[in-house]
């Protein structure tokens, strides 16, 4: 029965395996095993390779991102420097902008350095209401004390003195001679010695006459070289303008080489002492004061303006280079008192008229 059996399936499989679509099932089934077996091979290299990767910590995403990440560190650290400088020249700009335009700190520092000059002296005022006497309605002479106000630079220091430059029609024909610092304290000056047609005096101040607060406010001016300004360059004016105290004006170099003549016109021909030419303002009272450069160094001796409804904005200031040496001189000149004690005659006289002679008998 069994041997039957066998028989019988052997024979199933035999014919089957003589028909046509059992051999094709037999092959798609044989390719679709291959097939699984494929892949299951690549899931197993797949995971390998994962696990590998995670045993390595190796990571080609990773590797990837991490370059660009890099790549924009770079850039960015790139753009942080061009910003950095873009920044660098911006404040470059900044402090130009504020050195051309703020001159608060150059001139706090000048004013140290600057003083308020205060002279007085007697003139002779004539009076044109007196009496009528000989030849007809006759004046008189009175005297009157007048005062003045001009401006002086600290340019130096010894062991006696505190020594200041200033303009010399500024002290010219004074019988008292007074500074005012930058702290507000008054002190009687003398004159050490003037050179009118250099139009320049050097007073000086004795040093046991000066408190310690105010040798703590003030400072010995910085002379620089007006020599190497140049035509446009930003200058500022510091001085005791119209006798109200210390101000501040600022403007440019409008011209080098200027001179005056004795009337104050232009004259290039002129022996006299080469002028800067600027547009701040100088008014009465800044005579002998400071013209700065934009390094706080004194470059003039401010002394002069045009005044007239045709002239606007012409000052001048001596230059300091060409006179360096005749401060120096100055400095070093014996004090003047200009109190000699000798008597005055105080007699005036006048014309007599043919009528008057006649009548008066006067000769």
């Amino acid at each position: 029965m069994t041997d039957m059996n066998n028989k019988f399936m052997n024979d199933n499989d035999e014919h089957r395996d003589n028909d046509p679509k059992e051999r094709m099932r037999k092959k798609v089934k044989k390719a679709a095993g291959i097939a699984l077996c494929a892949v299951l091979a690549g899931g197993l290299a797949a995971g390998s390779f994962e696990g590998v990767n995670a045993v390595t910590g190796w990571n080609s995403s990773k590797v990837e991102a991490a370059s660009s990440e890099k790549e924009n560190t770079t850039l960015l650290q790139t753009k942080s420097k061009e910003k950095d400088k873009s920044d660098s020249k911006d404040d470059s700009k900044s402090e130009k902008a504020k050195g051309s335009l703020d001159v608060s700190d150059i001139a706090a520092e000048g004013m140290k350095s600057v003083v308020a000059i205060t002279t007085k002296s007697v003139q002779d005022v004539q009076n044109y209401l007196g009496y009528y006497g000989f030849g007809g309605s006759q004046g008189y002479t009175t005297q009157q004390e007048v005062e003045g106000s001009g401006s002086g630079i600290i340019v130096g220091k010894n062991d006696d003195n505190l020594l200041i430059a200033t303009n010399y029609h500024v002290v010219s024909g004074a019988d008292t001679v007074s500074v005012t610092c930058i702290d507000g304290e008054t002190y009687e000056a003398t004159v050490n010695g003037y050179d009118e047609d250099k139009d320049l005096a050097v007073v000086s101040v004795a040093l046991s006459d000066v408190s310690d607060d105010t040798l703590d406010e003030i400072e010995v001016a910085t002379i620089g070289s007006s020599d190497d300004l140049k035509v446009g360059e930003q200058v500022i004016a510091i001085g005791n303008a119209l006798g109200y105290g210390q101000s501040v004006t600022t403007g440019i170099v409008s011209a080098k080489n200027r001179k005056l003549d004795e009337n104050g016109q232009a004259d290039e021909d002129s022996d006299g002492t080469n002028l800067i030419q600027t547009d701040a303002a100088i008014n009465p009272g800044n005579s002998g004061g400071a013209l700065l450069n934009m390094k706080g160094e004194v470059v003039g001796i401010n002394s002069a303006k045009l005044a007239s409804t045709e002239v606007e904005g012409m000052g001048y200031a001596i230059a300091i280079s060409d006179v360096s040496d005749v401060l120096e001189n100055l400095m070093n000149e014996t004090p003047r008192d200009k109190v000699d004690n000798h008597g005055v005659l105080g007699i005036t006289g006048m014309t007599v008229s043919d009528d008057a002679s006649q009548n008066y008998g006067v000769p």
